[in-house]
């Protein structure tokens, strides 16, 4: 039996959910979520006054309003992007190495975006995280679920959401306990690069776990997908239950 962190069957599985399914999700809520606490901080205007709302009044206000708006879907974009490309990506790449690409996306995104100084910089950041959360979101849970067994698939689908509005939770009370040092940029810069910690540990973490069993099948893999099925499922490679 080939193991994985010196792990197989249900310790595996736990592990994979919180090395790499809870960070990958946490980074969908936190970004998703990341501008609009923001928006109104001091220093934030000062920096993007393209999309200041707060010091300006009737059409320049409007204006603003809307450029706003484009901004912060440039995300939207990005992610939706990211998501179609993993149709093509993931049969020809396979899933760890998505989402890994996912990862570095959006690591390369959060430090564009933390490091801005100027709305162009933002954008690029906006849709480069955009196109790693897009690929993590349709990815990770394709390889959970060719990693688990069918009765374990709707827990799966419950915990991905309550990641995802642990993403949107920590987001806000991080903003808001930046918000009250009330010193420049510092209310703003930490709170983004922060997403870069989950970044970070999915970037490395994924490659101490097993490819999907299916793909690897679909790949003509066949002696691979087994040694992985057997660590996932905790068996002997020659258990009935690989073979069948």
């Amino acid at each position: 039996m080939v193991g994985f962190l010196g792990m197989t069957g249900k310790a595996l599985s736990v592990a994979q959910i919180a090395l790499v399914v809870a960070p990958s999700f946490i980074l969908f809520g936190y970004n998703q979520s990341g501008l609009g606490p923001l928006l109104s901080e001091e220093n934030w205007r000062h920096q993007f006054p393209q999309i200041d709302t707060v010091d300006y009044k009737g059409e320049v206000k409007s204006h603003h309003a809307t450029l706003q708006g484009l901004v912060v879907a440039t995300f939207t974009l990005g992610a939706l992007v990211g998501a179609l490309s993993c149709s093509y990506t993931g049969t020809l790449l396979g899933r760890r190495w998505v989402i890994f690409i996912g990862a570095l996306c959006t690591l390369i995104g959060e430090a564009i975006e933390c490091s801005a100084f100027g709305l162009a910089q933002l954008i690029v950041g906006r849709i480069i995280i955009g196109l790693g959360v897009g690929q993590l979101s349709a990815t990770v849970p394709v390889w959970q679920s060719e990693c688990s067994s069918a009765k374990n698939r709707g827990k799966h689908v419950v915990l991905d959401g309550m990641f995802i509005s642990l993403g949107y939770t920590l987001e806000s009370w991080i903003d808001f306990g930046f918000f009250t040092l009330k010193t420049g940029s510092v209310t703003w810069r930490p709170p983004i690069a922060i997403a870069l910690l989950f970044s970070l540990i999915v970037l490395f973490s994924i490659w101490f776990f097993p490819e999907s069993p299916r793909w690897l099948l679909a790949n003509n893999r066949g002696q691979e997908a087994r040694e992985n099925l057997s660590a996932l499922k905790g068996l002997p490679v020659d258990a009935p239950e690989i073979e069948a």
